[in-house]
Parts: C-alpha cells; sequence; structure tokens
C-alpha cells in the first residue's frame, strides 16, 4: 500500500497514521503494526509477523530517523518487539523512508576508512574481543558442535549445521590437497575447529593463530583434551607479527579476512606469499560485497553492534591485489546461497535458546545478533552480499602449479 497523500486524506489522519507516512514509503505487504495497548496501526489478514512499539514514544523516534539502523537499535533496546517470522520481518527494511546514509554519515564513514590508525594492531585487537570474547558458551547455544563461525557447506537441504560444517571443512582440505606431512597455517583461527580437523584427519602439522583471548584459550585446552599437542598449535598474535619465509606448505583463512581493512590487503597477502613455500596454495574464505552495492544504513548498525572495524571488499579487487602479490588464482568459488542458510540456522537456534542465553549474556547482545543473523540471512539472499573461497598458488617459480586438471578432486572421498 502506497502512502499517497489521497490514501491519508480517506484516513481520519490520526497521529499514528502522520508517523506511519513519515517511516514507511510504503506499509509492508506481509505485516501488521501495532502499539503495545493493543492498537492496530496498520492491518492485514494472516500477517507473517507483527511489528509491536512499547509506546507512541518509541513510534515518534522512528518516525524521526527512519531508516534500518534505528529501527534496528529500537529493536536492540526493547523499544519494539517482533512477534512471528523474524526473517520475514526484517523486509522491512526495504519500505523504510531512508535506505541510504545521509551525505554527512558518508563523509563520516569516508574519513574514518582514511584514518591511519582505523586498523592500528591494538585497535584490531580491542574489535575482535568486543565480538569474539563475550562468551565462549554463548556462541555453543548457536554455533555447531566444533564452533566453527563461518560459512558452512550443504551437500543436501538436509544438512543439520553439524554435518554442513564438517562439509566445510572437508571441502577446504580436498581444494589444499592437504597430505599427511604438510604444514598448515591458519590465519584467524577461532576455536580451532580446522586445524583440529587437518591434524586428526590428514595428519598435517597445523598452526593456528587468533587475536581472540577466549578462542585461544578455548582452542589450546581442545587440543590437549583431543591428545594432539604433537600435531596441532595455537597462539595468541597478529598475522602482522608472523615472521619467516617459506615455513608452510598450505595456508587458509577463514571469515578472517573482513577484518583486515582494504587498506591492508597488500599486506595481507604480500605476508601470507611470504610465508608460503614455492608453490604453495593459500585458501581465503571471506564475505565479499556486490560491485553495484551503493552504501546501505545497515552497515551503520553493523559497525557499531557487530563486527567494528570490518570492512568489505568486492571479489574482482580482492583477486587483483592477490595478484599483484604474486599469487595465481587456480579456483573461484561463490557460496553465497549455502551462508544464506548457514545463517538462517544460527538465527533459528539462538531463538531457540534464549533463555539459555539470558544467563551468559545482556539481553542487547542476544537481540542485536538476532536482527543481525535474520537481516544477513536476508541480505544474501538478496545478492548484496556474498561468500567466495579463492584458491592461490604461490607462483615463485616457472612451470606447472601442479593442480589437478579438473575439480574432481574437489568432491572425491
Amino acid at each position: 500500500m502506497l502512502l499517497t497523500r489521497r490514501n491519508l486524506r480517506a484516513t481520519m489522519m490520526t497521529e499514528e497514521t502522520i508517523l506511519l507516512s513519515r517511516l514507511f514509503k510504503r506499509l509492508p505487504a506481509n505485516g501488521v503494526i501495532k502499539l503495545a495497548d493493543g492498537t492496530v496501526l496498520h492491518k492485514l489478514a494472516n500477517p507473517a509477523y507483527t511489528i509491536v512499539f512499547k509506546n507512541m514514544q518509541a513510534l515518534r523516534r522512528a518516525a524521526n530517523h527512519p531508516d534500518a539502523y534505528h529501527l534496528a537499535m529500537a529493536y536492540v533496546r526493547g523499544d519494539l518487539e517482533i512477534e512471528g517470522d523474524l526473517f520475514a520481518a526484517v523486509t522491512i527494511k526495504n519500505n523504510l523512508k531512508r535506505t541510504e546514509p545521509r551525505l554527512f554519515e558518508k563523509f563520516a564513514i569516508a574519513i574514518e576508512s582514511l584514518s591511519p590508525l582505523r586498523h592500528a594492531k591494538k585497535r584490531d585487537a580491542q574489535y575482535i574481543a568486543s565480538h569474539y570474547d563475550v562468551s565462549n558458551e554463548f556462541y555453543q547455544l548457536f554455533l555447531d558442535k566444533g564452533l566453527n563461525y563461518s560459512c558452512a557447506y550443504f551437500e543436501t537441504p538436509d544438512d543439520d549445521i553439524d554435518k554442513a560444517e564438517e562439509n566445510k571443512l572437508r571441502y577446504i582440505a580436498r581444494k589444499l590437497r592437504l597430505q599427511k606431512g604438510d604444514s598448515l597455517l591458519d590465519i584467524g583461527c577461532g576455536w580451532g575447529g580446522m586445524i583440529i580437523y587437518a591434524a586428526k584427519h590428514f595428519g598435517v602439522k597445523a598452526h593456528g593463530i587468533t587475536l581472540s583471548r577466549k578462542q585461544y584459550e578455548f582452542a589450546q585446552d581442545r587440543i590437549r583434551r583431543e591428545g594432539l599437542s604433537e600435531y596441532a598449535t595455537v597462539e595468541f598474535k597478529d598475522y602482522r607479527d608472523l615472521r619467516g619465509e617459506r615455513i608452510y606448505d598450505k595456508i587458509v583463512s577463514i571469515g578472517m579476512y573482513e577484518h583486515v581493512g582494504l587498506r591492508n590487503l597488500p599486506t595481507y597477502f604480500h605476508i601470507v606469499y611470504r610465508l608460503l613455500k614455492d608453490r604453495g596454495l593459500f585458501l581465503n574464505h571471506g564475505i565479499v560485497r556486490n560491485v553495484s552495492l551503493k552504501n546501505r544504513i545497515e552497515g551503520k548498525f553493523i559497525a557499531r553492534m557487530i563486527f567494528p572495524g570490518g570492512e568489505l571488499d568486492t571479489i574482482g579487487h580482492t583477486i587483483q591485489v592477490a595478484e599483484q602479490s604474486g599469487f595465481e588464482v587456480l579456483d573461484v568459488e561463490s557460496l553465497r546461497e549455502h551462508y544464506a542458510r548457514t545463517l538462517r540456522l544460527w538465527t533459528q537456534r539462538l531463538q531457540e535458546r534464549q533463555h539459555d542465553a539470558r544467563k551468559l549474556v545482556s539481553e542487547e547482545v542476544i537481540r542485536a545478533r538476532l536482527i543481525f543473523m535474520a537481516g544477513y540471512a536476508e541480505f544474501f539472499e538478496e545478492g548484496g552480499v556474498s561468500v567466495y573461497q579463492t584458491l592461490l598458488c604461490k607462483r615463485s617459480l616457472p612451470g606447472f602449479t601442479g593442480a589437478p586438471l579438473t575439480r574432481e578432486y574437489m568432491y572425491q572421498s
């Protein structure tokens, strides 16, 4: 329903109607809007969801700032509730009056991105801690049993999150052609999922680094419990502090390079190149934005409440920087639809375990993660963002890379 002057004249022009006209360019076609006292502001038969503003003041604040950032913050603060289908509800952002940052907000973003301190080591450590160090037990509520906090890989639509995350680890191992005796580095190893899997199933010598203190301690303990201390190690270290040359046969980075910063991408790829042995393989797994994507106001919410310091590159520019660093591109694969499914499963699991989550973290943390993951799932489904696995080879010697002639090896047991 379009909010035209004719439609407004047909109503009684109540304050609620005026506020809705300021908040929405068109009313949602699949949801209901009401106040906590039961007053229905927008009626609809069989709605998929209901947005409940706690009071008129909450609606007034939303109307004064008609964008996804302020609406999401209202949800985080508890000024509004979402009843019904959360995934359907987040599509309401497309109905709001303002979908792009205002000019001064774009200017502030540009200034911040140019700051030499934006990705200083100390600040990056603070960024990582703010997201990953909230509580290991909290993440155990909605991630898989191996605590893999990145896009899973679904071989069938019926795969649950545990199966799909193990599929992902196995798929990466196959792409890297891991074999017994290989030396493997995992940059941003999280809770140790990849290094433990590689050591246990492929007999490699695996080393991981992370900037999360809680992840580091958890991974260390897990390695000891698994009896893998001879094969897997982990360090609390920034990737920029890695020393040496031609140390590793294979290097992997899963869901970490979004934290690197666009200005630091050349440094990132140069360090990986230096650490790899000749013709060594590097698999970079990370989220990218669509090249045609305009600045969205949702990015402000993610930067403030979820991933401070995070920056998304395009796949084209990422590959360009990798090639300029000396890499040859062997394989590029989009897993966009897999990440949409992953995010849906994480969201559903956290929704089901909110009671337990409240014993571990604040209500704001829970709400922020729920609205982010549901919104990001929808964003992946739209195609505004994607996730790519890019397989690179260190091109330091003339001749062939030694890669198989087809991709069949990636799917063989």
